[in-house]
């Protein structure tokens, strides 16, 4: 999971830098920026679903109520670009 964060962070956030030496057109056209930001929503409900069935977690929903709202997000994802959100 930690991989796949730092992936994530790392795309999003090189536009953001000034270090950035790369004709940003070249890799951050609005498909892309919006497929990644997809990904980042996608993976924020797994890692949410999976903060809520931790025991020392604070302020946790029930698991069922996580899981509906995990279900959620995922068919929202899944759908993306599809015209079904």
């Amino acid at each position: 999971m930690r991989e796949k964060a730092t992936k994530l962070y790392s795309y999003l956030s090189k536009g953001i830098h000034s270090e950035l030496v790369i004709k940003s057109d070249i890799n951050y056209d609005k498909t892309t920026v919006l497929e990644k930001v997809n990904e980042t929503v996608k993976f924020c409900g797994l890692l949410s679903l999976v903060s809520h069935n931790i025991d020392s977690a604070i302020c946790c929903l029930d698991l069922t109520t996580a899981i509906e709202c995990y279900k959620r997000i995922k068919e929202r994802t899944d759908n993306y670009g599809n015209g079904i959100l």
